[in-house]
């Protein structure tokens, strides 16, 4: 398992039980998206229907407790094949168990669980992902699979705020932290700009990633997370914030998208893991990661 710098979180293992099968597109390629349930994801919130029905139209509430959300983990995409035998991409997206009898009775409401699958999906992979959708006659395309995730710790403290939920491990899957917000259309979230120099930290010359983050306040930056491997930096802002989701397992290719020259990120990696260190300066709308 890799090595974590986590903020109020803990892992547990999840089996989910598959629900039922979504089919999309993005382009010429079929995308299955698993709808699926495990009761150790955190359940919505409790709330009275008119708030419920509000946020399955979009609608704000009057103030953030009228705002429900729904937490999901949304693994990435693994390679599949449809009947045909061509290429496909599958996804899994877990919720809590408590949302499987509505969304088998009533169909709006389903409706506004597979938009809010497709646009977690959209959000984490890149994809643009068709409205025109099937449900195929399948519980789920292939298994769904077990893994770890890590979820925001219980407390009096925290126990208002939306959990963030990170898959940390699995033989081929690994997900963004998720916190979902009704739906208000499919447009995505900007992404977070960021640069890597060295510079002191001390007396000490060290890597530092310096991310802008120009919305940020003290109360926002009370419930954002941040998650460091060795190869990855997972910064989640609450939505509609954009967050940062820095893939580095592939240096060229994270240097090719920021960017970079094409070996630019190589001589900083593996990331400093243990001596990790972050400095909101909300002044500035930085954060400076020393790594």
């Amino acid at each position: 398992m890799n090595s974590h710098c986590s903020l109020n979180s803990m892992e547990v293992a999840i089996s989910p039980k598959a629900g039922f099968c979504v089919k999309s597109r993005a382009g010429q390629l079929k995308v299955f998206l698993n709808i699926a349930w495990d009761k150790r994801i955190p359940a919505p919130p409790a709330a009275s229907e008119d708030v419920i029905r509000r946020a399955m139209t979009g609608q704000a509430g009057s103030s953030s407790d009228d705002d429900w959300y729904v937490p999901v983990v949304v693994s990435e995409g693994r390679k599949d094949t449809d009947k045909a035998g061509k290429p496909a991409l599958v996804f899994d997206c877990v919720f809590h168990p408590s949302l499987k009898t509505r969304a088998l009775t009533d169909l709006d409401f389903k409706s506004f669980l597979i938009e809010l699958s497709l646009q977690n999906v959209e959000a984490q992979s890149g994809l643009s992902l068709s409205r025109q959708i099937g449900t195929p006659n399948i519980a789920s395309k292939g298994k769904v699979m077990s893994r770890t995730v890590r979820i925001p710790q219980r407390s009096e403290e925290s126990s208002s705020e939306r959990p963030k939920i990170e898959e940390i491990e699995s033989t081929s899957l690994s997900s963004t932290p998720q916190s979902v917000a009704p739906p208000k259309g499919i447009l995505k979230r900007p992404k977070l700009s960021w640069q890597i120099k060295q510079q002191f930290d001390g007396d000490t010359i060290r890597n530092v990633f310096v991310i802008d983050v120009p919305f940020m306040t003290r109360t926002l930056h009370s419930s954002t997370t941040l998650d460091i491997e060795p190869h990855r930096i997972l910064l989640h802002v609450p939505e509609p914030h954009p967050s940062l989701d820095l893939d580095l397992s592939d240096p060229a290719a994270a240097s090719a998208g920021a960017g970079l020259p094409p070996h630019h990120l190589e001589r900083f990696l593996p990331l400093d893991v243990p001596n990790a260190r972050a400095e909101w300066r909300v002044a500035e709308g930085k954060m400076y990661l020393w790594v």
